[in-house]
């Protein structure tokens, strides 16, 4: 995104506009490992001068990856995204049960909730596939977000010279024309709500 604002006047001047509007300069983004990522996290902390309200982390889907199960058990929240694939569902399922129970319960872990999210939900697939899939994780108890994130090319576009509405940007809000039907702003509503912020 760096280098498509620094080649393109038209991002540039969007850019001076947007920083100018906001009063802020862009949230850092740093690349880590699973094994590094709290400490590179401590570290962002202590060199910037506005501290963030929030920390988010991307880390990867699976608990073999070095140093996740750590990482993870020092967050405040999980959200993790489960799409309407046996394999998924059963992969996301396996890591909630597995983390919760030893986890969560038994007070190893800090965090406060973990919750999982319906995302490239295909508005063609019948809603009983997603109400069987709701009846076994309900009987797991674990918590389900409301919000459901459709299947859309939107979320695969990056920042392009050749369009210029955005949608997926670590820098620039989204177009409001793309956002709507995206669910992105409910979504973000909702986990709000679930943190109290």
């Amino acid at each position: 995104e760096v280098k498509v604002i620094a080649e393109s006047t038209y991002f540039k001047a969007l850019a001076c506009d947007h920083f100018r509007q906001v009063k802020k300069k862009a949230y850092p983004v740093i690349a880590s490992n699973a094994a590094d990522a709290l400490d590179d996290a401590d570290k962002m902390l202590r060199e910037e001068t506005v501290k963030p309200d929030l920390v988010f982390f991307d880390l990867p889907g699976t608990l073999k990856s070095e140093g996740v199960v750590k990482t993870l058990s020092q967050m405040d929240y999980i959200f993790t995204p489960i799409s309407a694939d046996r394999l998924v569902v059963e992969s996301s399922l396996q890591f909630a049960a597995l983390f919760y129970e030893n986890l969560i319960t038994t007070g190893v872990a800090k965090t406060k909730g973990l919750h999982l999210f319906w995302t490239m939900v295909d508005g063609r697939e019948k809603s009983e596939l997603y109400d069987l899939y709701r009846h076994i994780i309900e009987g797991m108890n674990i918590p389900v977000l409301k919000t459901r994130l459709p299947d859309s090319k939107r979320f695969r576009r990056d920042l392009s010279e050749e369009r210029k509405t955005i949608f997926r940007s670590t820098i620039f809000p989204m177009d409001n024309a793309l956002m709507k039907g995206s669910n992105i702003k409910e979504l973000a509503e909702e986990i709000c709500s679930i943190m109290k912020i």
